[in-house]
């Protein structure tokens, strides 16, 4: 018998704040999964290297015939870190090389290194997604390419958080219809959130050239909460209707009205509430599903992922008026449930 957050269902009402906020589902990748300092983080055996958990230090991959490799310093470099890659011929000659690309399951196109620059024998820059660095090149008129793969490792953002308006009581504006008929409907609150900011991370040539992610989780939230002021209120049709006395009496239509604001969320300091949880969830889920995210040529739209962390926070929100651990609102004011407010009149 507690108020419930508004779950918003669709587009529409969750645009009610904030116009953008949409949900619609994704599916994380592998390159997204948490790092050190999130749940679900990868614990990596040395002795054992996997997809996941490359061994440290530099790789080297060589052409078919063994003739043409490329050698890379680090495979295993945390997001942002620089790699640097160097094409040679392994008989020590100087190497003929013809151009280098970027290939990633993350990516909707390669990263295709300028003709100006394709002849190098070096490709470095920093690196913010897993891929393949590969080059092309030829040794005594034979057409040769080495790869070597890149993992890269995600930052520890366990204490990031996103961007939190300030909760507001918008208990004067009569969202409410002053008729509740129950007790979910005594108070609620509206949530949403959106894709802003971020401090986005631009890369500036090598192998990563022109790809982009986030330095700071880049949501916003917003939060309305109110308690019904037409029904509880002295001499309101609701507060007529109810006992004279007793726990679920009229002078309980006023008192409890403070704790109906605190379940909600104002403050949101109380976070035993669905401001805060809702709030927290934004954190926790949009650390690790924006950690690793490409502002472009990314196969997730960075709009999809804020609507899926959105829509998971609603989730943790609501699941909040079941919880009889953290829920302790009750409507009679001993915190029994032995009795009910009158709705049926």
């Amino acid at each position: 018998m507690t108020p419930r957050v508004s779950v918003l269902a669709n587009v529409a009402r969750v645009s009610l704040l904030l116009a953008s906020a949409a949900l619609i589902a994704c599916t994380p990748t592998t390159e997204e999964r948490p790092g050190p300092g999130h749940t679900g983080a990868v614990i990596c055996n040395p002795d054992i290297p996997s997809p996941q958990c490359p061994p440290p230090g530099g790789g080297v991959g060589q052409s078919p015939d063994g003739l043409f490799q490329l050698s890379c310093d680090v495979i295993a470099p945390i997001r942002e870190a620089s790699v640097t890659c160097t094409a040679s011929n392994t008989d020590g000659s100087a190497p003929a090389v013809s151009g280098w690309t970027f290939t990633s399951d993350s990516l909707t196109n390669p990263v295709v290194r300028p003709a100006a620059t394709a002849s190098s024998t070096q490709w470095s820059g920093p690196v913010v997604v897993s891929g393949t660095v590969s080059v092309a090149g030829t040794v005594a008129g034979t057409p040769e390419v080495a790869s070597v793969a890149i993992v890269v490792q995600p930052r520890d953002w366990s204490a990031k958080l996103a961007q939190h308006q300030a909760a507001r009581d918008v208990t004067a504006e009569n969202r409410l219809t002053g008729h509740p008929i129950s007790d979910t409907l005594l108070g609620r609150s509206w949530l949403g959130s959106r894709l802003q900011g971020g401090n986005p991370f631009f890369v500036v040539g090598g192998p990563n050239d022109g790809l982009a992610v986030y330095d700071d989780i880049p949501i916003l939230t917003a939060a309305d909460v109110a308690y019904d002021g037409i029904a509880l209120s002295v001499g309101s049709e609701f507060w007529q209707h109810q006992l004279t006395t007793g726990h679920c009496s009229q002078a309980r239509v006023i008192s409890i009205i403070p704790d109906i604001k605190l379940h909600e969320g104002f403050p949101p300091t109380n976070l035993d509430s669905h401001v805060a949880i809702f709030r927290a969830s934004v954190d926790s889920i949009g650390a690790r599903l924006t950690e690793g995210l490409l502002l472009q040529n990314g196969v997730r739209d960075p709009f999809d992922a804020a609507s899926m962390i959105g829509a998971l926070a609603l989730q943790q929100s609501a699941a909040f008026d079941n919880d009889p651990i953290r829920n302790a609102f009750r409507v009679p004011d001993d915190g029994s449930s032995s009795c009910n407010f009158i709705y049926n009149y």
